[in-house]
This record gives structure tokens, sequence and C-alpha cells, in this order.
């Protein structure tokens, strides 16, 4: 019924000495040099959906506490896990539960891919606080309008009246029919970032129509620089009533009106890419890409910023790697079956305040060294998960 990736390469031969093994090859250019593990039915029944694991000491133990348990919240709202809008049904979930029960990341957050654009040169803008890098944009893109154009314009004349050239330009890219004729990738609109308004700052009619026609706000198109907690803002989104206004409709551009009821909530999301360490990231209010699937927390136990700390922990990617997916991208679906405790209040506060501490310093300085706070959130995460010395060891790799 559902398509899944296994990523294993089994060989398979007649074997009269019934042993229950597995010959687990670590490394996959030497062939020869395996492990072998021994399994049983038991061991894989117990797991969620069934899925594969290397059975040893500390994974059979991982899955006995945490995966067994959760098999039959899994397999009872299997349709939700993959992606089906929450319904009353899952609301009512969120109620029954209580502080130190398990459940999946799938159940207790919803969220949607945000906006598509359509032509992002339109609506977003470069924020600068540098007026040397600023007027290095705007010369590149007079060059590039001056030899699309018949009007040729200077630095100074250009500066004067900025939207009046962006939009003449807007029309050469319809009568030349290339969205692109300035380049694909090239935002040359420069916004100055005292001009720029979070959208939790604006009102509530502001928010859902748009606002002045020089209305920009902060624009979260990705995190294309992989980084882990905060993602600074580098654009901004014109959020005048009419350009509002294209972008619900989609005929202009062809736009798609994706996330907009996550716009006014917080989120978290993480790099898909992931080699050792899941790379999460915590998203503010506010317009954000289809580059980007913010989730957002339905229950009241938890938060955001919980979540953000859980899926940075060193145990979550152990757990990931080890019972969810060996491949090097962690995708929505399989994200969903991150398995989550409900904390008590104090450790929720705890681990709240640590999060609060990395995401003011990072918002700061993005290369700010913060290994000393995510060790705290490490610890916290191993004592609510219940390990024990030995299995920490495994995590931590010692």
């Amino acid at each position: 019924e559902d398509a899944y990736v296994e990523t294993m390469i089994l060989k398979i031969c007649k074997n009269q000495n019934n042993r229950d093994e597995v010959h687990f090859v670590p490394n996959p250019i030497n062939y020869t040099n395996y492990e072998v593990f021994k399994i049983t039915t038991e061991n894989i029944l117990e797991n969620i959906f069934y899925r594969f694991y290397i059975p040893t000491k500390t994974n059979i133990s991982l899955n006995k506490k945490i995966n067994k348990p959760l098999k039959s919240i899994a397999e009872k709202n299997k349709d939700y896990l993959s992606g089906k809008s929450i319904s009353k049904e899952i609301e009512e979930y969120n109620i029954s539960l209580r502080q130190g029960d398990l459940t999946l990341l799938g159940l207790v957050c919803d969220g949607e891919q945000g906006l598509v654009t359509g032509n992002n040169s339109r609506y977003l803008g470069c924020i600068f606080n540098l007026k040397d890098a600023e007027d290095a944009v705007d010369r590149k893109f007079i060059d590039l309008f001056n030899k699309h154009s018949n009007q040729k314009i200077n630095l100074i004349g250009f500066q004067t009246n900025k939207n009046f050239v962006y939009e003449e330009a807007d029309k050469l890219k319809a009568e030349n029919k290339n969205l692109n004729l300035f380049g694909k990738f090239f935002i040359y609109k420069t916004i100055n970032e005292k001009r720029v308004k979070s959208f939790s700052s604006l009102t509530q009619n502001e928010k859902l129509f748009g606002g002045d026609s020089d209305l920009w706000v902060y624009y979260n198109r990705g995190n294309s620089d992989g980084n882990k907690w905060f993602v600074p803002y580098s654009e901004c989104i014109n959020w005048s009533k009419d350009y509002v206004k294209e972008l619900k409709e989609g005929i202009v551009t062809n736009s798609r009106w994706q996330g907009s009821k996550y716009y006014n909530v917080t989120g978290f999301g993480w790099v898909d890419y992931f080699t050792d360490r899941i790379k999460s990231f915590f998203v503010e209010e506010g317009t954000y890409s289809k580059n980007i699937v913010k989730l957002h927390s339905i229950n009241p136990m938890m938060s955001d910023r919980y979540f953000v700390a859980l899926l940075n922990s060193k145990f979550i990617s152990y757990y990931v790697k080890n019972f969810i997916t060996s491949t090097h991208t962690l995708q929505i679906n399989d994200g969903r079956l991150i398995p989550v405790k409900v904390p008590v209040q104090k450790e929720l506060k705890e681990f709240e305040t640590i999060v609060d501490q990395i995401l003011t310093k990072k918002s700061v300085d993005i290369s700010a060294d913060t290994k000393d706070l995510e060790a705290q959130i490490d610890q916290l995460v191993y004592q609510l998960y219940d390990l024990t010395e030995e299995e920490i060891k495994i995590v931590e790799g010692v």
C-alpha cells in the first residue's frame, strides 16, 4: 500500500543450521569484514512499522523501551504520520497526553510548505545595512537593465526613483517573456535594514491583506547555508496590499499561496541533508518560502523551542540513524516518526531557557560557540529518555 525505502543489500542463502543471524557490513568498501548479530522475529515485530534495525545490545534495549510502547500508536495513526491534515481525533489525542508520555513528532505537530512567489525578483528584496554592498548590487542591476532597455540610467538617477525602474524591469521581463531576464537567482531590489519590519509587529489586517506600498517584512527563504539553531535573514518581501493580492490570486506570476496559517506562529524546521547530526532551526513568526516545511507544536505542553532542542540533540540523531533512516537525508515523513517524550513543566523550562541563550548568541554572531549549552541539552535529553550510562556512552561514541 505504501512505498518505503530500506537502504540494505540483502544476501539470502540456504542455511541448514537454522541460525537467526544478520551479517552486518559496517564498511561497504570491504564486504568480507562484517559483524554478526543475532536477530529474532520479536526484535522486528516490536518495532514501529516492523522496520529493520541492527540488533546491538543498545538498540534492542531502546527498541523495547521506546519503539514497543509506540508501535500501536503509530499503526493507529498511520494516515496522520503520512501527512494527513490534523483532525478532531488528533486534537483529542493531544488533550489525552500527560507529562512523561511517549508520542511521535507527527502527532503533536502540524505544518506546511511555504509560499511560491512565481517571480522572486518582483516580490523579494535583499537586506543591506552597508551602503557600499548595496551600491554594488545596484550597479550590477543597472548594467543589466541598460543592456535590455532603450532607457539608459545611471546610479544617481536610479537611486532617486528606484520603484519606477523596478516597475520598468517587470515590464521588460513580461515583454521578453522571460522572468529570468536579469539572472535566475539575482534578487536586485535592495532594501535598507531600517526599512524592514518584523511580521509580528504588523496589525492583524496588515498580516492578512498587506499594508502600504512600501511595506517590507522579513522573509525566510530557506537554510541553504545549513545553519543550526538560527537562520539569519538576508531577504525581505514586499507586503503591500497589491502584491499580497497578486500572490493570493496566483494569476500575475503563477504563485502558490501556501503556509499562510503558520505565518502568525513560530515553528521549526531542519536541513534535509545530514551526516552525523540533524541540523534543526527555530522559525520565527512571518512569511517563508517553499524551501521550508515549517512545523508548529499543536500541544500546549511542548513548544517549538523544545522540539528544536530535541532534534539538535545527539540522542535523536543516533535514534534516527539507527531506527528511521540510514541515508543522508531526513524527509518530512521520516521526521514525523521521531519519538517525543512529553516533559514535565520544569524540564520544559530548562530546555527553553538554554535554547533562548543559544538563539540570542547566534542572532548576534551566527558562528558563536554554543557547544557548552548544547552539551547541557544532551544531558537533559538522556535523562528525559531514561538512558543508562552504557547507552549514553554508545550515543556519545565513547
